[in-house]
């Protein structure tokens, strides 16, 4: 499909300032409110509350729509499979090698849950009342309970929700 120059830059500039912007907004958000229950929060009796606000799914709906959002984002790209040019076999080379290092940190990153996970298990059948080590996704639930109990109502988790699986769905729901 031969698109007009102003057209096709114009596309192009979209595509890349959807990227930029979508990395900046996850790093910010996200490490703004991974800050706040990292200072704020008083560990993790800070995070037991009466009312039980997951699963929510307002923040579910979020993350599948904005999976649906990142596929069609690759849609923007002139460049891409409904474009004309193709991945050149570096490019290729390079994904591939981005994508181990990816499932690499994914497993470093399961590990460290499974640790935690089992420290919470020993520690509450012992009797201790804070175990050494928390799972990671205590710390994600942590934050979703401060976000839709005190700081937004959800909306920050809603965002970081979004960024997240529209990424995700821009890299693995591809074209090709």
């Amino acid at each position: 499909m031969n698109l007009p120059i102003s057209v096709r830059t114009t596309r192009i500039a979209a595509h890349r300032l959807s990227h930029i912007t979508l990395a900046l907004a996850l790093f910010v958000v996200g490490g703004l409110l991974g800050l706040y229950v990292l200072v704020a929060a008083k560990g993790p009796d800070d995070c037991a509350y009466t009312k039980d606000y997951l699963p929510n799914y307002w923040l579910f709906g979020v993350g599948g729509l904005s999976l649906v959002a990142g596929h069609l984002l690759g849609r923007l790209d002139p460049q891409g499979p409904a474009g004309t040019a193709r991945a050149s076999a570096g490019s290729k080379r390079m994904a591939h090698i981005a994508l181990v290092f990816v499932f690499l940190l994914s497993v470093v990153i399961w590990f460290i849950e499974a640790l935690g996970t089992a420290q919470v298990a020993a520690g509450t059948a012992v009797g201790a009342s804070t175990p050494a080590f928390e799972p990671i996704t205590f710390y994600i639930r942590c934050a979703m309970y401060h976000d839709l109990s005190s700081i937004s109502n959800g909306y920050i988790s809603g965002g970081v929700i979004f960024i997240v699986c529209a990424v995700l769905g821009h890299w693995l729901w591809g074209q090709e």
